[in-house]
């Protein structure tokens, strides 16, 4: 890209202010009071779901109908669905496919580039993969945005202000190099090894970066966890010794209790999982039960949808739980054999926790959730629980998606088909391509990464609580000679964004900072 660059680049500082936030969070959690708990029905199926099937099956095999348009370019979708433009065919003459994986976000889908003259034209699914199936989501058909925005870096900068007056100066990359090197060197003959600190958002180099981190001697390697996954992959490993991501086999399911995951829109690989979960809907007669504060796609779209107030999910679940040992629905020899108490023991645990206490708790009718709870256990083993970050991403969601995910171990389909299942990943042969020897992990303590406080933040699988960095750095906790940050765009993204700005912009707290 030819563009004429200046020795200093400004960008503009005018930004939404914090009240500005706050005032709009007001206005949103005023209308949010007025919604209230309710449901699409409660029967075997909908008019509405009778409709969709109906669509569904037209489309099924034919994704797309030729109309009458003459505009070339321009397809008709099946059933009551507008019609949308779609690339001119002749645009891909001449244009090479080559085959990749997305890395906009954790799932990683394949896809496939088309290149033309050099440049990307467009990018799909790849067909061939057995996950998205050839689907992909906007955030990956916006991947040229990567590629071609006009305002993508392809250059380093150095500052030449003051921390966040946002004046910079293009330099080489042989220059930029060497500042960073003769920064860490520094650190090196300070001895504190520990004060350079690597900080990563989400990351597809892992690998690199330990045995980058390792060969220097530091310990501090931050992520983000703490304020994406972590309580729900804590919940999975304490209950069921899986750390990843559940995924329920919703396409043989025969019923989906939903609590906050909105998968139809936003989820952990929610191309592949709303494609499966539609299957066994439509396709194997699956019922989806949807709890949420709000109306999303997906509840939107739920046989049943109810509005508990926020955080309250687990109350919900431990109701349900309450009802199915109270009633004996549960799976007594997949419990005996596979879960480390009695049902006795859980029972103790279990009995103040009455659906009449979740309706005072949750604002869902203790009638509601008896009901489910029972058809919940007569689907069984071709029943899951499936959730994501309205059920965990807060202050109860740990506790909450445990909760959620007993009533799968209750009703015995853990690792039944339709039921609940554990991820199934890939690899590579170790035998026949052995990793090379890396250095030695290094023995310099970080309280960065093992904070009191958080006593088991390193053993759960790495679950680091990045979180904490700034309030550590402000406290005078910890200090940092280097801060390296990969992909992290903590200011804009990152909780309590006062804090965040003060230490950021403190050269005494974070004495060099790298930004990749």
């Amino acid at each position: 890209m030819n563009r004429p660059v200046s020795d200093e680049v400004r960008h503009p500082a005018d930004v939404p202010t914090r009240r500005d936030l706050l005032r709009l969070s007001a206005a949103l959690a005023a209308a949010g009071t007025l919604g209230s708990c309710r449901s699409t029905g409660s029967g075997k199926s909908t008019p509405s779901r009778e409709k969709n099937l109906e669509v569904w099956k037209r489309g099924r095999g034919t994704p797309y109908a030729t109309g009458d348009l003459k505009m070339p370019g321009v397809c008709q979708l099946p059933g009551p669905y507008r019609k949308h433009k779609f690339p001119d065919p002749d645009k891909y003459r001449g244009a090479k496919p080559v085959h990749g994986m997305c890395q906009l976000c954790s799932t990683v889908c394949g896809i496939t580039g088309w290149v033309k003259d050099g440049r990307v034209i467009k990018v799909d699914g790849n067909p061939a993969d057995p996950n998205s199936r050839g689907r992909m989501c906007a955030r990956g058909q916006a991947a040229l945005n990567h590629l071609y925005h006009p305002e993508r870096l392809l250059y380093p900068l150095a500052r030449v202000g003051k921390r966040g007056e946002g004046r910079w100066r293009r330099i080489s990359w042989d220059e930029a190099y060497d500042m960073v090197a003769s920064k860490l060197q520094a650190v090196q003959r300070s001895g504190k090894l520990e004060e350079f600190a690597f900080h990563q958002g989400r990351s597809r180099s892992n690998d690199i970066v330990q045995r980058f981190l390792r060969a220097f001697g530091t310990n501090t390697h931050l992520n983000h966890r703490g304020l994406c996954s972590a309580a729900r992959r804590a919940a999975n490993l304490t209950y069921l010794f899986e750390s990843d991501w559940d995924l329920g086999d919703y396409e043989n399911a025969k019923y989906i209790l939903n609590f906050g995951s909105n998968m139809f829109e936003a989820h952990q690989g929610h191309v592949a999982g709303a494609q499966r979960v539609q299957r066994g809907r439509f396709e194997n007669g699956a019922k989806l039960v949807t709890f949420d504060v709000r109306m999303s796609n997906t509840a939107g779209n739920s046989d049943e949808f109810y509005m508990p107030f926020p955080g309250t999910d687990g109350a919900i679940a431990l109701a349900m739980a309450h009802t199915l040992i109270q009633e004996k629905l549960y799976d007594d020899q997949f419990f005996r054999e596979w879960a480390n108490c009695g049902i006795d023991a859980l029972w103790e645990q279990i009995k103040a926790y009455t659906p009449q206490w979740a309706e005072k708790t949750s604002g869902v009718s203790a009638v509601v959730i008896q009901r489910i709870a029972r058809e919940f256990a007569a689907a069984a083993p071709h029943a899951t629980t499936m959730c994501n970050r309205g059920s965990s991403a807060h202050i109860n969601g740990y506790y909450n998606d445990r909760a959620i995910g007993l009533l799968n171990v209750l009703v015995g389909s853990v690792g039944k088909q339709g039921g609940w299942c554990w991820m199934f990943t890939g690899g590579v042969d170790g035998k026949r391509f052995p990793a090379p020897k890396g250095p030695p992990s290094p023995k310099t303590p970080s309280i960065l990464v093992d904070p009191p406080e958080f006593v088991l933040s390193n053993v759960w699988n790495q679950m680091k609580v990045g979180e904490i960095v700034y309030h550590y750095l402000a406290k005078g906790r910890a200090k940092m000679q280097v801060y390296m940050t990969y992909n992290l765009d903590s200011p804009l993204t990152w909780p309590e964004t006062d804090v965040t700005r003060a230490v950021l912009l403190d050269e005494e707290k974070i004495g060099f900072h790298v930004c990749i």
